[in-house]
């Protein structure tokens, strides 16, 4: 069932855009603008990792005044938290089966990930600096990682509780191997080995 779930979750792509940060008095701030930044801090966090990572690069890169980014992010934390959580967002298990909710579950990642290659280079530089830098990612681990991953063993332990797996299946070895047919694809799909 793994398989095939991983298989049929091979399709659209879309992406959600959220307004980061609290509201300011005075003028609205442009959602246009605040998509391109996160879209070229996502690029220079993937590009530079931590180290090279940082306001003025970002406005620099996006074509925007430093003053945009600081009345949106007060510092590259809160901006780089703001692009994990978008580039993350949550998913919802619904009450269907293992199978539907495997399916769910896989276009729910295809879609937050069109870019394979830099999704799996995100995921890499976020995993080694979540070791380096464990009191600047602690948030990013907590409030986003950590709740995505429990949203999916929400999952297992559904189909465990529904006799669809046997009691006793451990949630994180199951989800490995399904995490592992995304990852795969993600890096050696069609379009991304005609690159290579």
């Amino acid at each position: 069932v793994m398989v095939i779930g991983v298989s049929e979750a091979m399709s659209a792509r879309s992406e959600t855009i959220s307004e980061p940060g609290q509201k300011k008095a005075g003028r609205p701030r442009d959602a246009a603008l605040t998509q391109i930044i996160l879209d070229v801090a996502l690029e220079s966090y993937v590009d530079l990792g931590w180290a090279g990572f940082n306001l003025d690069v970002v406005a620099r890169r996006a074509g925007a005044g430093k003053a945009a980014l600081y009345a949106r992010w007060p510092d590259r934390e809160r901006l780089l938290y703001d692009v994990v959580a978008r580039t993350y967002p949550e998913f919802e298990p619904k009450g269907e089966g293992l199978r539907e909710n495997l399916i769910a579950l896989g276009h729910h990642v295809l879609d937050t990930h069109p870019d394979h290659i830099r999704s799996a280079i995100l995921w890499t530089r976020l995993r080694t600096d979540l070791v380096t830098h464990k009191e600047i990612f602690q948030t990013i681990d907590e409030e986003i990682i950590q709740d995505r991953l429990h949203s999916y063993r929400v999952i297992v332990r559904r189909a465990i509780a529904t006799g669809e797996l046997a009691d006793g299946s451990s949630a994180m070895i199951m989800l490995d191997m399904f995490a592992g047919g995304l990852i795969n694809y993600l890096l050696y799909s069609p379009a991304t080995a005609a690159a290579m």
